[in-house]
């Protein structure tokens, strides 16, 4: 028996990270299940190993059921994935911390630039942390913790809807759950890119589904939340985080309304909505319900908050000096680069000031029937937000940018009045001299306008950036549920309704015949969806 009390658990492949954390004077044993190709790759460094094929779960199943020894052998377990990057030290004090708190189950927080499906995982600098959800990513539990969790392994092929069940469990019994900020981890490969994931043959949403159904958890989801962030003591700095908010842009009349109001009914974001919403009740939440000093107007941010920018005048000195939506900030004037940062920087401190707002926070719990939603999400919704990628990028470094396309044809007549000038500054010609026509040159800017942006948005934010079409996002059928489950995936929400999203959805009429060529055909083409 090891004199160790600690157990590391990692699930490895051929790429396993887990050899940067295996230096002597760690405090923790090893506990390799292998299931790549190469015979006995890890078996030397590790106290116990265990080779086998499968998913996660399959895997940590079959290991404590083939070797149900180590959960009387160790105290603390660490249930880590294969491409976690720490080091020996962080461990060790992982550990430490763990064994001096009161904690059931547990986590380290993740370093700011790490992929990941919650927000509330980042680290904010709040040290050992109370909260209501522990991913399946990288747990820790105490002997009694994994002993009574361990039963849900085999309940899951993909793993999703398992840690959800551990954490609700534990908090009906009682127990506390944290995350430890003073310890972060890496984790750099992309959410849902795994092999494992890429092979998958059962719908990890359905299964998540149908096994909180069995268990009762279905209207008992956690609300994933740090509460320090989430619920800020008047006088506060804290609020939420002011420099990853979610953006929705896109041609006008592209039911971008309809993507705020989903994000709005998961009941987990704060994003900026006009007064027709059906969906009222959350829209005094503290961060996206700017309201001009003194009145009760509700405002749009780039409108109200960075004066201007919505301004047809100034999409247009952009446009003239680039003739694309697809330009790097450095390509506009000092004089033009000067004048969007002084109004982009005015909005990003009205934000600053709205995450730190908890008289904004109790008023939404109030009219949410003091329920304590958690929400760890923020952003807005505005059409001309398209037009200033470079420039978000300037101000906020990381954000998301949700772009919603649709057919220039679809659209209704009431968005389609296209500018003349927007031509003119796209294609360098006057629109008298080229299409002849309002109707042609509308289809045309916006095929080359959401072109620019897709271009621009795949090359320098691939990973923060969702491309959305809005004839399969506003269907009633299974394509639509699929798009809906992106948009959802893609804001670390994880969860679909299906009577709600299909309440906010509106039929649209059907696509024209794809044009075979030209500028419209391309754009079409690189919209559609894969």
């Amino acid at each position: 028996m090891s004199k160790r009390s600690n157990l590391v658990v990692v699930c490895a492949g051929d790429a396993s990270l887990h050899e940067g954390y295996l230096e002597p004077h760690r405090n923790y044993d090893l506990c390799v299940v292998y299931f790549g190709e190469q015979e006995n790759r890890f078996r030397s460094e590790s106290e116990h190993y265990l080779a086998c094929k499968g998913t996660q779960t399959q895997l940590l199943e079959r290991l404590f059921r083939q070797m149900p020894g180590l959960l009387d052998e160790y105290e603390q377990f660490w249930l880590s994935e294969d491409d976690l990057e720490t080091n020996t030290t962080d461990v060790n004090h992982l550990f430490d911390l763990f064994r001096d708190s009161d904690f059931y189950i547990a986590q380290p927080s993740l370093k700011p630039d790490s992929y990941s499906s919650f927000s509330m995982l980042t680290c904010k600098g709040l040290g050992s942390c109370e909260t209501n959800f522990i991913e399946f990513m990288c747990p820790l539990f105490s002997q009694k913790s994994l002993k009574s969790s361990v039963q849900y392994l085999s309940e899951s092929l993909t793993g999703w809807g398992v840690d959800e069940l551990w954490s609700v469990r534990a908090i009906e019994q009682g127990e506390k759950l944290g995350i430890f900020d003073q310890v972060q981890i890496g984790h750099y490969r992309p959410v849902g890119s795994s092999i494992w994931y890429q092979n998958l043959q059962t719908d990890p949403h359905q299964e998540s589904r149908q096994l909180k159904l069995k268990h009762g958890l279905i209207d008992r989801i956690p609300q994933r939340f740090h509460p320090s962030v989430e619920a800020p003591a008047p006088g506060d700095s804290g609020g939420l985080p002011p420099t990853s908010p979610y953006i929705i842009g896109g041609q006008s009349g592209s039911c971008l309304r309809a993507v705020v109001e989903i994000l709005l009914l998961s009941k987990r974001m704060y994003m900026d909505l006009d007064d027709g919403s059906e969906y009222p009740q959350f829209l005094d939440s503290k961060c996206m319900r700017t309201v001009h000093r003194g009145t009760d107007l509700v405002s749009d941010p780039l409108r109200d908050l960075a004066p201007g920018l919505a301004d047809p005048e100034w999409i247009m000195q952009v446009l003239k000096s680039t003739n694309s939506t697809d330009y790097k900030f450095s390509d506009l004037g000092a004089i033009l680069q000067q004048e969007l940062l002084v109004r982009g920087r005015h909005m990003r401190q009205w934000l600053e000031e709205s995450a730190s707002d908890s008289a904004g926070f109790k008023r939404c719990m109030n009219a949410l029937g003091g329920k304590w939603h958690r929400r760890e999400q923020w952003g807005w919704k505005e059409p001309h937000s398209m037009y200033y990628l470079p420039l978000w990028k300037e101000l906020f470094g990381r954000f998301r940018f949700i772009h919603v396309v649709r057919d220039p044809r679809n659209i209704p007549k009431s968005h389609r009045q296209a500018e003349p000038e927007f031509y003119e500054a796209l294609f360098g010609e006057n629109s008298a001299q080229g299409q002849g026509g309002s109707t042609a040159d509308f289809e045309l800017c916006w095929a080359k306008a959401n072109l620019g942006v897709f271009q621009w948005a795949k090359r320098h934010m691939p990973d923060d950036y969702l491309l959305l079409r809005a004839e399969d996002l506003a269907g009633q059928d299974e394509k639509a549920r699929r798009e809906t489950s992106r948009l959802l995936n893609f804001a670390g929400l994880n969860f679909a309704d299906r009577g709600k999203t299909d309440a906010v959805f509106r039929l649209i009429k059907q696509a024209q015949p794809m044009p075979q060529k030209g500028l419209l055909a391309e754009a079409l083409s690189a919209f559609a969806y894969r």
